[in-house]
């Protein structure tokens, strides 16, 4: 059998030279997927050490299994992806995405659509986990609705990362270089 799980989020980090730190973030993605029964594991950690094996990069796979009974119960999974070698490609990210969608038993996720409030507390909250730092110490320049989904430019310091809030609840963000700062 395997352990019961309310949800799981996945992060897939990518970091260009030396070993992951803020500085060093290139781009990323995160998914969170519900799920409300028991998943096996050991199968999803095999199922992503084979995708990530795939492609010839350093990588570095974290996972935090959280069960809480106080009141009510719960249990998250939270999986973190850091791979070297800078910018992390579609389809590995996609490949990730599959293997643990594949474990839970479904193709695809249910769209879910955010407000702007919904949409901009999302994309604080991923880029703030993997630049390891509250929320507020990150300054949003510029958020707009953007295609099916909501874009943002945020910064944290010198720092700028264009963040993009999918109606898959996908987050996906790039630190891009020479962005300009607002006055």
């Amino acid at each position: 059998m395997g352990d019961y799980v309310d949800g799981i989020n996945l992060r897939v980090e990518g970091y260009e030279g030396g070993h992951p730190s803020p500085d060093t973030l290139a781009d990323g993605v995160a998914v969170s997927e519900g799920v409300g029964h028991e998943i096996d594991r050991g199968r999803l950690l095999a199922e992503l050490r084979t995708e990530l094996r795939r492609d010839p990069q350093a990588f570095h796979l974290q996972e935090q299994y959280r069960h809480t009974s106080w009141g009510v119960e719960g249990a998250v999974l939270d999986l973190v992806v850091q791979v070297g070698a800078g910018v992390i490609s579609t389809g590995l990210a996609a490949a990730i995405i599959a293997a643990v969608r594949r474990v839970l038993g479904r193709a695809e996720h249910v769209s879910a659509e955010y407000n702007s409030d919904q949409a901009l507390q999302r994309a604080r909250e991923v880029l703030a986990a993997a630049l390891s730092c509250a929320p507020d110490e990150l300054v949003v320049e510029r958020f707009e609705r953007g295609g099916p989904g909501w874009l943002a430019l945020v910064r944290r310091g010198r720092a700028a990362f264009e963040v993009e809030v999918a109606t898959d609840s996908a987050v996906t963000f790039r630190r891009v270089e020479g962005a300009p700062s607002s006055p």
